[in-house]
């Protein structure tokens, strides 16, 4: 637990190379030092008494591991009372940095969503006092780091994620990877995406132009329960159908070009006057667009009344209509 103090249920360190070797130093008066090579775990060595400076050389520790009491000052030796020195070790800890495809974009790793493997993404890991202590680049998704234990700040750096973006912060703070153990650093990734808006409506003045306020007995209207396709490639990827307000909005649709059409079959005109689907329009990052297609009957119709056309001289039956 780092805390320096050998306490009850920790264990010996059973994988440090030997030699180790333990320095004793007289302080208080009279020339002493000894230096100790063992490999044994626990030794006694008989000192005059007096005060003494205890520390351990640390090459012959595996990287995994640091000393975090490796300088014991003034140890008092009595011939009644031994002075103990008792070097502490902690292991190195792992951080696990995790980039992921949040599928519910809440920025939590739910262990089974897939990994980010778009780009290779460059991630920053800082120490506790907010120095650069290691800069890596992960590709896969997925990197561990063998680090002392300890607090660590960790950073993805997003200029090169597109069309992806985070779906929670780009930094985590305070990450504490304990000695031996290991803590996660997740960062949610989901498509960049944008919107379009299509708006349907009849256009009873056939000008091309929504404008219900230019003929109020014969209004333009919005055409409600029409089917609007979106399409990717000429394939349809949604379809939406129009409310009352002649609207459909494809929402976190992901960036790319596509192109719109109206199911004539789902309502009655069928005649197209404005036309702004005719070709096709890139969605782009946080973008609305908002598109309109118009649209009339020929003369047989119930737009302005049921109009039929009779040619005059063709009806040879007298009186037509007595």
């Amino acid at each position: 637990n780092s805390d320096s103090i050998f306490n009850d249920g920790e264990d010996f360190p059973s994988d440090i190379s030997t030699p180790v070797e333990i320095i004793i130093t007289k302080i208080d008066g009279g020339a002493f030092e000894k230096t100790i090579s063992t490999d044994e775990l626990t030794i006694t060595e008989t000192v005059p008494a007096g005060r003494y400076t205890v520390s351990v050389d640390g090459g012959n520790i595996p990287q995994k591991y640091q000393v975090v009491q490796s300088d014991l000052a003034n140890k008092e030796v009595t011939p009644s009372t031994p002075g103990n020195a008792i070097i502490g070790y902690i292991q190195d800890g792992e951080l696990n940095v995790i980039l992921f495809l949040d599928a519910v974009s809440d920025g939590t790793y739910d262990g089974d969503e897939g990994f980010y493997s778009a780009t290779e993404v460059p991630v920053k890991i800082f120490d506790n006092d907010g120095a650069l202590y290691e800069e890596i680049v992960v590709s896969g998704g997925f990197a561990t780091l063998s680090l002392p234990a300890g607090s660590y700040s960790v950073e993805v750096v997003e200029g090169n994620l597109s069309p992806y973006r985070t779906t929670a912060n780009s930094r985590l703070s305070n990450l504490v990877v304990p000695g031996g153990g290991s803590v996660d650093a997740p960062f949610g990734y989901n498509p960049q995406t944008g919107s379009v808006i299509v708006e349907v409506y009849f256009d009873a003045n056939r000008n091309n132009v929504y404008d219900p306020q230019v003929d109020a007995d014969d209004p333009d209207v919005w055409i409600e329960n029409a089917l609007v396709l979106l399409k990717d490639n000429g394939v349809v990827v949604k379809i939406l159908t129009t409310t009352s307000q002649g609207r459909v909005t494809f929402q976190d649709v992901p960036l790319g070009t596509y192109t719109a059409d109206v199911d004539d079959d789902s309502h009655e005109y069928n005649v197209i006057t404005q036309n702004q689907l005719n070709v096709p329009f890139d969605i782009n990052a946080d973008d609305v667009e908002t598109y309109r297609r118009g649209y009339r009957t020929d003369s047989i119709s119930d737009d302005g009344g049921f109009e039929i056309i009779l040619p005059v001289g063709l009806f040879p039956f007298g009186n037509f209509g007595n």
